[in-house]
């Protein structure tokens, strides 16, 4: 099966929506399938990424990529176009969601589309109904519609193939990984607690309520590291860039951040070994916790001790889809959840288990039990099922 997927961004470009892509190409791939990515020109090099084609071929997102994309489609003749679609990948524009109409008009390949968020594009200034229309005509007239968690798949009804997002970050233990030589690196020693995020920044990661935590840890007398784990921003989202930027400084100078310990974006590799160093995994979601996220994805490959926000809104359809994929966190089982911006639940919850060796070791096996459904081979499996229907 020839298999093209079109994405916003890709690597070495920071992004979640490049990282999901590059990692789906490649274990379908595994598979058999002959996989090309058409990506951003500021996203991967011309030429092959391992088994898979990679052709940078889009320098703007807006209408004009349109006749680049059909030019690139023809010669490439794939069986499936398959969009990865976040609308900040796109430069916020509308362009994109119109491609699979146009596929379908002139009889093109089959398309699907895998919506890793609902948010719309701008269009222009008080573009109002038509900015979600360009969303809803995108899932209505694309052959197969996938979603990443079990909100999207009941925003966006029965029809819609519900596959999560694996861990772009392999769980392999470095070799000769030695985890105390590790919290020395950051100036941990024995009976200090290291905390850790993983994650870009941006508002809805609840960042601030983290900083507050540890500032009532410290002030309380614990003797506690923040580790941010990875880059900052995300390379296509100019305001998420802005506002890290802003985190930083506001921490430059501060008491607080000399106890606030900064990786910078670093190898796979070298993320493992960081998260693996760490006692708790803290990722309080301001928007409350969704399996969209694929930092979520990694502290559950990881098998972390984590800590994270209760999901905000859960409808019976919500719930209902939950049960279905299994995509679920279980406080105490598999994470400890917290209410959203609530620092002082965040601060008892980081307690207890800095205390409790026991209930630290319960939430990793419940993490590893979790993490089979997250198998990318496994998603590429459901994923070529779903191209098998739009045959």
């Amino acid at each position: 099966m020839k298999v093209c997927l079109i994405t916003g961004e890709f690597p070495p470009m920071q992004g979640g929506v490049g990282d999901y892509t590059r990692c789906l190409a490649q274990a379908l791939a595994r598979r058999g399938c002959q996989v090309s990515v058409v990506t951003s020109t500021m996203g991967g090099d011309p030429g092959n990424d391992g088994d898979v084609r990679v052709l940078p071929v889009v320098s703007r997102w807006g209408l004009g990529c349109l006749p680049r994309l059909r030019r690139t489609l023809a010669g490439l003749r794939p069986d499936v176009v398959h969009i990865q679609y976040q609308a900040g990948a796109y430069e916020m524009r509308g362009a994109i969601n119109l491609l699979p109409l146009l596929l379908y008009i002139s009889r093109g390949p089959a398309t699907a589309v895998t919506f890793h968020d609902l948010k719309v594009p701008y269009l222009f200034r008080k573009a109002g109904p038509l900015r979600q229309a360009a969303v809803s005509v995108m899932a209505r007239t694309a052959g197969a519609v996938v979603t990443t968690n079990p909100e999207d798949a009941a925003s966006l009804g029965r029809h819609s193939n519900l596959i999560p997002i694996g861990s772009n970050i392999p769980p392999v233990v470095p070799a000769g990984y030695n985890r105390t030589a590790q919290r020395a690196r950051w100036g941990v020693g024995p009976g200090q607690l290291l905390l850790a995020y993983f994650g870009f920044l941006n508002p809805s990661k609840g960042v601030e309520t983290l900083f507050l935590a540890l500032h009532r840890l410290l002030s309380a007398g614990h003797p506690v590291t923040l580790l941010m784990v990875g880059g900052m921003a995300s390379d296509s989202v100019p305001v998420d860039q802005a506002y890290a930027e802003d985190i930083r400084i506001g921490l430059t100078g501060s008491p607080l951040g000399d106890y606030v310990r900064w990786t910078g974006y670093i190898s796979p590799v070298e993320v493992t070994a960081n998260l693996l160093a760490a006692d708790v995994c803290v990722l309080p979601f301001r928007d409350g916790v969704s399996f969209r996220n694929g930092t979520l994805a990694a502290a559950i490959a990881h098998g972390l001790a984590l800590v994270t926000t209760w999901p905000r809104q859960v409808t019976p359809a919500t719930a209902a889809a939950a049960v279905r994929s299994g995509l679920q966190l279980r406080d105490g089982v598999n994470a400890r959840l917290v209410p959203p911006e609530d620092e002082a639940n965040l601060v008892r919850v980081i307690l207890e288990l800095a205390g409790d060796s026991a209930q630290r070791e319960e939430l990793r096996r419940g993490a590893w039990q979790l993490a089979r459904l997250l198998d990318w081979d496994t998603i590429a499996q459901q994923t070529m099922q779903v191209y098998e229907k739009l045959k």
